[in-house]
C-alpha cells in the first residue's frame, strides 16, 4: 500500500510516476493540497493527472479494503468518490469546500466501505447520491469543535452500518428515498435553515438527542421500526409527523415545542396525539396529558375555521373546553360547581339580584382573558355584592352545590306578589331550576372527578 507521509508535496510531485513510495499497511496522505479531485476504487484523478493506486509498486500491490487516510490535508476544490469503492476513508484536521459522494458500491463483503470525518471546522456541502456502504458513515465524532455543515443532501442511499453526525450546525438537511440499517444518529446538532426527511426507512436505533430545530421539523412518510429518540430537542417552529409510522416506542422526554408564531401552522393535531400515545405507551401519563391538552387546542383552531358548518360539535367541544379544560383542570370545574351554586341560590331567592350579573361579567371579562381568572374575577365580585345585599347566606349556596337536596323538594317561599318574587310564585318554575341544578352539577362534578384522577388513570 502507498503511504505519503510529512510530505508537502504538489499536485505534480503527487502524481509523478516516477515517484519512489513506500508501501505500509496504510494509505497516507498528510499535509497535501488537492485541487477538483476524484477518488474511486483504483485510481485517483485530476483535470490533468491520473495513478493507478492499485498497481503493483516497488514489486508490491494494493488489496482492497485498506484504509485511505487524510491528515491535515487541504481540499480547495472539489472532492468526489464515486464508482467501484472497497475502502474506509478516514480525514483528520482537514478542509474541504464541496464533498460528492455518487454511484458509490462495494462488491467484496469481507471490504469495508465507510468515512471518518474528525476535526473538521466546515464542509461548504455534503451530496450523497445512489450510494450503497456497508460500514459506518461517523461525522465530527470526538470532536471538541462544532462542525458547519451549509448543505447536506442524501437521496436515494442504503447505510448498512452505523451513520452518524455529532456536534453539526447544519443549514439545510435534505434525506430522501433511502434505507438506514443500523444505528442512524444526530447529537447535539442545531439545524438551521431547512430539515427535511422523506420517504425514509429507518431499520435500527434512531436518535436525534439534544438537536435543536430552528425550523419546523418536516418527517414525510417515515417509518421507524425500531427504538426513536429525540430526547431534550427543541422545535422553534413546530414539528410535523404526521405521515410517520413506529413499530416501537419513540421517546420524546425533555422535547419542548415552542410555537410563537403562527402555531396553527406549525404543530398538526395528529402530531401531538402520536406524541401523547408514546407518552402512554411508555406510561408517562403526566407528559401524555400536557400533549392532549396541545392536540385539543389544534383541534380547537380546526373547529374555529368552520364553527358554523359543524356549529353543534364546535359547541360540545367549547363547553368541555371551558367547564374543565376537557377533563385536565380541577380547580376550573370547582369553580363552575361553586357558580352553579351561586346562580341556583339568586334564581331561588333573589331574582332580582340577576341585575348585577352584567356588570359582574363585564367587570371580569374586561380584566382578564383567561377563563379561570374570569371566573374567580367574577364570583369574588358578585360575593361582594351579595354579603352587602344582606340576601343569600352560605348555606343556601352549600345546598344548591349539592347533587342531593338536603331540604327535600325545594319549595318557594309564599310572599307578597311583588316585583322581586312574582316568579317565584310559579312552581314551573322552580321545577326548571331544579332540573337544570342537577344537570348541571351532574356533568360538572364528573368533569371534576376525571380531572382529579387524570394522573392516575390507566
Amino acid at each position: 500500500m502507498i503511504r505519503f507521509e510529512e510530505l508537502i508535496i504538489n499536485e505534480n510531485e503527487l502524481f509523478s510516476n516516477g515517484r519512489s513510495l513506500e508501501v505500509t499497511n496504510f494509505v497516507t496522505f498528510k499535509d497535501v493540497e488537492f485541487p477538483d479531485i476524484i477518488f474511486n476504487n483504483h485510481e485517483i484523478k485530476t483535470s490533468t493527472n491520473k495513478i493507478k493506486y492499485d498497481e503493483a509498486i516497488r514489486g508490491q500491490t494494493i488489496s482492497d479494503g485498506h484504509e485511505l487516510y487524510f491528515k491535515n490535508c487541504s481540499f480547495s476544490g472539489k472532492l468526489e468518490f464515486n464508482g467501484l469503492f472497497n475502502r474506509y476513508v478516514r480525514f483528520d484536521d482537514c478542509s474541504f469546500t464541496d464533498i460528492f459522494l455518487k454511484d458509490i458500491y462495494y462488491d467484496n463483503e469481507k471490504a469495508i466501505n465507510g468515512f471518518m470525518f474528525i476535526g473538521i471546522k466546515s464542509i461548504s456541502s455534503i451530496t450523497v447520491d445512489f450510494c450503497q456502504f456497508n460500514g459506518n458513515i461517523h461525522i465530527n465524532h470526538d470532536s471538541t469543535e462544532k462542525l458547519t455543515i451549509t448543505n447536506l443532501t442524501i437521496t436515494n442511499s442504503v447505510f448498512e452500518k452505523d451513520f452518524s453526525f455529532h456536534s453539526c450546525n447544519i443549514d439545510e438537511i435534505k434525506i430522501n428515498d433511502s434505507d438506514f440499517n443500523s444505528l442512524s444518529e444526530f447529537n447535539n446538532c442545531e439545524f438551521k435553515e431547512k430539515f427535511d426527511l422523506s420517504e425514509i426507512t429507518y431499520k435500527g436505533f434512531t436518535l436525534f438527542d439534544d438537536c435543536d430545530f430552528l425550523q419546523k421539523a418536516e418527517f414525510e412518510y417515515v417509518i421507524f421500526e425500531k427504538f426513536a429518540s429525540f430526547r431534550k430537542s427543541i422545535f422553534h417552529q413546530g414539528i410535523n409527523l404526521d405521515y410517520t409510522s413506529s413499530d416501537k416506542e419513540i421517546h420524546f422526554f425533555g422535547v419542548s415545542i415552542l410555537e410563537n408564531d403562527n402555531p396553527e401552522k406549525n404543530t398538526s393535531q395528529e402530531t401531538y396525539r402520536i406524541i401523547k400515545y408514546n407518552f402512554e405507551k411508555l406510561g408517562n401519563k403526566i407528559e401524555a396529558n400536557k400533549y392532549h391538552a396541545l392536540e385539543l387546542n389544534q383541534k380547537k383552531r380546526e373547529l374555529e375555521k368552520n364553527k358554523w358548518q359543524n356549529f353543534s360539535e364546535y359547541l360540545v367541544f367549547k363547553i368541555h373546553d371551558m367547564s374543565s379544560e376537557h377533563s385536565t383542570n380541577w380547580n376550573l370545574a370547582l369553580l363552575w360547581i361553586v357558580m352553579v351554586g351561586f346562580l341556583t341560590t339568586i334564581l331561588e331567592k333573589s331574582p332580582y339580584l340577576l341585575n348585577v350579573l352584567p356588570l359582574s361579567f363585564l367587570f371580569a371579562f374586561a380584566l382578564f382573558e383567561n377563563i379561570k381568572s374570569r371566573l374567580i374575577v367574577f364570583l369574588m365580585f358578585f360575593a361582594l355584592v351579595l354579603f352587602f345585599s344582606n340576601e343569600i347566606f352560605l348555606k343556601d349556596i352549600m345546598q344548591n352545590m349539592s347533587l342531593i337536596n338536603l331540604n327535600g323538594t325545594i319549595k318557594p317561599e309564599i310572599k307578597e306578589a311583588t316585583v322581586q318574587n312574582w316568579w317565584n310564585t310559579l312552581s314551573w318554575w322552580s321545577t326548571l331550576i331544579v332540573f337544570l341544578n342537577k344537570i348541571s352539577l351532574g356533568y360538572l362534578y364528573y368533569q371534576f372527578l376525571m380531572s382529579i384522577r387524570k394522573d392516575t388513570r390507566k
